[in-house]
């Protein structure tokens, strides 16, 4: 695919540079990114008379989720490096890195600073766009993001990865097993899958969820959600049909169960973890206030429900009572029956962290020993073969002595 041209200048003249100097700052993108991405979401604002971050976000409603994400983008990665630090181990160098979903490419320069070799793929124009130049503004070529459908993309074409990362994607993807497939085939043995899900079950995503602020959306099948979110946000569904204009269904996809992931996962061959730490919001105390917030929420909407088409607001009603019935019962488990822990990872952690490995083979782990033995010498490899405890490289041990003797008669050995 193609991307359109790079914008020279903001339409109301130049952004104001104590704003381009405080954003550089707090997020560590260079000036270079952040006024190419205020190019592209501000266009229509005077952002000469804008001089603080606090300025900039008051410009719209979801300008404090969107924006700050967009601007965060090194610091996530650089978040998701330093967790996936002890996982993916010291050496790296080498070592081939791939992120789906790159976006504005702050994965890419975090990881390319921990010593990977970096590539990523992006499906939106202007985000593929803004991507590039963010790696330019960092040293990284910007040939590393690539402009294609993940999910139309031969694979072949983009190799095998130690790492692959796909975080904040998933829940976009309008095929979600031919997603996580693709992803555990582009892993090579021995390589990580790493990803982070939002929690469908999660009680203040039900109250307001974390791309659009809206009650209930979470709790909506796929098509249904998006006929809710164009008679909510009207410029948002715009915005997304122009990110989207041959296939909108591309911009929702659909929230499932942690265990949906776990097993298809498994299916295709991979050892799966999920961590759920760093992302638990509050304990059982807490879940009344939060549980207030959604009931409020929930007769706000109830109040207006006119407002929607009439299968949208039926969708949504019955599907919050099922949702309150079943948090209620669990909560009274939690409180009174000792279920906390499952209680807590079912509706107060906000993101699943998904850890998944493809096991190295036994011969590829075979050949990687017999390769090692190779280097360190008959003597001092006997205790690796004891450890290896198969007859069959034995034999492969006294075959390649033999080898290397008739070699060390007759010329190098290679």
């Amino acid at each position: 695919m193609k991307l359109a041209s790079e914008n020279s200048e903001h339409p109301h003249g130049k952004i104001s540079q104590k704003l381009l100097n405080e954003i550089e700052t707090k997020f560590f993108v260079k000036q270079g990114f952040a006024s190419a991405y205020l190019e592209e979401v501000a266009s229509k604002f005077d952002l000469t008379q804008i001089n603080s971050i606090e300025e900039l976000y008051k410009l719209t409603p979801l300008a404090p989720i969107h924006w700050d994400y967009a601007l965060s983008t090194i610091n996530r990665g650089r978040f998701a490096a330093y967790n996936l630090a002890p996982i993916v181990g010291s050496s790296l160098s080498h070592k081939k890195y791939l992120d789906v979903g790159c976006a504005y490419g702050g994965y890419l320069i975090a990881f390319r600073e921990k010593g990977f070799e970096v590539k990523g793929i992006e499906l939106i124009e202007y985000l593929a766009r803004l991507g590039k130049i963010n790696c330019r503004d960092h040293g990284i070529p910007e040939e590393a993001v690539i402009y294609e459908d993940f999910l139309e993309y031969d694979l072949d074409k983009l190799g095998k990865f130690d790492l692959v990362t796909c975080n904040d994607v998933i829940e976009h993807v309008q095929n979600t097993e031919l997603t996580l497939k693709k992803l555990s085939m582009c892993l090579s043995e021995g390589g990580i899958l790493y990803f982070e899900i939002p929690n469908k079950n999660h009680i203040p995503f039900i109250n307001k969820d974390g791309h659009f602020n809206l009650f209930g959306i979470n709790l909506l099948k796929h098509y249904t959600s998006l006929v809710y979110l164009s008679e909510s946000l009207p410029d948002e569904y715009a915005n997304m049909k122009k990110d989207f204009p041959k296939n909108l269904g591309k911009g929702m996809g659909e929230f499932f169960d942690i265990a949906f992931y776990v097993d298809w996962l498994e299916k295709y061959g991979l050892s799966v973890s999920v961590e759920i730490e760093n992302h638990l919001i509050g304990d059982l105390e807490d879940v009344p206030q939060m549980m207030n917030e959604v009931v409020n929420s929930f007769n706000d909407f109830y109040n207006n429900r006119e407002k929607y088409s009439y299968f949208v607001s039926e969708e949504l009603i019955e599907n919050y009572f099922q949702y309150i019935s079943e948090l209620s019962k669990d909560y009274l488990r939690a409180k009174y029956y000792g279920e906390r822990k499952q209680f807590l990872k079912k509706y107060m952690t906000s993101f699943w962290t998904i850890i998944a490995k493809k096991e190295v083979s036994d011969q590829s782990s075979n050949q990687n020993k017999i390769k090692i033995i190779k280097q360190m010498g008959i003597k001092q490899s006997l205790k690796l073969i004891k450890q290896m405890g198969l007859r069959q490289s034995l034999k492969k041990y006294k075959q390649m002595d033999q080898k290397q003797s008739q070699k060390s008669a007759y010329g190098k050995f290679d």
